[in-house]
């Protein structure tokens, strides 16, 4: 009975020895401690200004976090919280820990430790003006606002497309929006406004001037083609044939005129009136087409060659042509 009692007792007390034997990661209980102080921080650190990254408490609780899991990852008693495996649960937090740090750009703050003071406090005092003067801060501010937004323009110039710290961002960016927002001080930003209408009014405008005078400018050469048309249509009518000659034709193929001369006995008797002498009329006038001594027209070559001139400047072609000319050069000189 008393030895299974006493292997029993022994047994616990080597298992009670083991235990107490095995070392404790103390930094792992430390960084985690470190990292639910700096959670703590957050809630009055980012709203309704964000300032952690110049809270000197959530600074220190930072800095103390990381070096406590650098620490885990060289102490043996440490590696098999760290070992690498499908879910490695304290490098995850490590990882949010400093991706929170990084997204702010909390070390621009600490690495210019004299500039952000300064600005803070010149910002500060925009703050108690805007406190004091609520409802004449566009005059009375003024002056305090210039300086915080000249300041900050030097820092930004001065970072050389490094993102500035956020502490400092977001306070310029309540402070403008006080400043425009809520005050209604920004004066440049309604000059914009009345600037960009002026601009889009002009530019709405000019299409519809530009389609306007494309137009008239159409209706003008139109109603130049139109007359150009009409008078070269008046220009291919026939002439009228002169009443005081008229034309047979020939039967030889011919044209033969008649002319309405007055007879010779008409002549006489005008001129025995008159009393002027009169001489003789010899050779016979007839009527007659087969009479070789009759009055009759010859259409000579010369006349031939004028027809063919006038044929020749009523060609449907040429007409065409010299519209299309025209019209070209009253365009030219419409656009000019």
């Amino acid at each position: 009975m008393k030895l299974p009692l006493i292997l029993l007792a022994a047994g616990i007390f080597c298992c009670i020895a083991c235990v107490s034997t095995d070392p404790v990661c103390k930094d792992l209980e430390l960084f985690l401690s470190k990292y639910e102080k700096l959670l703590k921080l957050l809630e009055h650190n980012t709203t309704p200004v964000f300032k952690l990254c110049t809270n000197e408490t959530a600074i220190g609780s930072y800095n103390e976090a990381v070096g406590h899991y650098q620490n885990m990852t060289h102490a043996p008693e440490c590696q098999k919280y760290i070992v690498a495996k499908r879910l490695n649960l304290y490098q995850m937090v490590y990882d949010q820990l400093t991706t929170l740090w990084s997204s702010a750009n909390c070390e621009a703050c600490i690495g210019a430790v004299n500039d952000t003071t300064e600005f803070m406090r010149l910002s500060d005092a925009v703050q108690e003006c805007f406190a004091v003067y609520n409802t004449s801060a566009c005059v009375s501010c003024e002056p305090a606002y210039l300086r915080v937004q000249q300041f900050y323009g030097q820092l930004e110039k001065g970072r050389h497309g490094v993102a500035m710290c956020f502490d400092v961002e977001d306070r310029m960016n309540q402070t403008r929006q006080r400043w425009s927002g809520q005050f209604n001080c920004c004066k440049d930003k309604q000059r914009s406004m009345i600037a960009f209408g002026s601009i889009a009014s002009i530019a709405c405008v000019l299409p519809l001037a530009f389609y306007l005078v494309m137009h008239l400018v159409a209706r003008r050469s139109e109603a130049r083609e139109l007359s150009l048309f009409t008078a070269m249509s008046t220009d291919d009518t026939p002439p009228a044939s002169d009443p005081g000659r008229t034309t047979t034709p020939r039967a030889s193929g011919g044209v033969a005129a008649k002319d309405n001369q007055p007879s010779s006995s008409n002549i006489q008797e005008g001129a025995e009136d008159e009393d002027f002498p009169i001489e003789p009329m010899h050779g016979e006038f007839t009527n007659d087409l087969s009479n070789s001594t009759a009055n009759l027209i010859e259409i000579s070559a010369s006349t031939d060659e004028h027809l063919n001139q006038l044929a020749a400047q009523r060609s449907p072609v040429k007409n065409m042509k010299k519209l299309l000319d025209t019209v070209q050069n009253d365009d030219d000189s419409l656009l000019l």
